[in-house]
């Protein structure tokens, strides 16, 4: 993630307190952050939720869109 959407970092939580599976994004040089849940049951649906200047996500899928244009995210209202 970070050669093609550069002062982000990332780390996983599989810890299931919010989902099974989160990624969770930030900017390392900001307030903006994006949340990416995967509820364990189907491979190509996800809730997203992000905040700040920076559309991370948003930024991430259109630097990768071959590897991610499958996917189908439920926006929060935040994002």
């Amino acid at each position: 993630m970070g050669l093609a959407v550069p002062g982000v970092a990332y780390a996983w939580d599989t810890g299931g307190e919010h989902a099974p599976t989160r990624l969770h994004i930030t900017d390392t040089t900001s307030t903006s952050w994006a949340t990416v849940d995967y509820d364990g049951r189907q491979a190509n649906v996800f809730a997203l939720t992000q905040a700040g200047p920076r559309r991370l996500w948003d930024e991430i899928t259109a630097a990768h869109p071959a590897d991610l244009g499958s996917f189908n995210a439920c926006r929060t209202a935040s994002g």
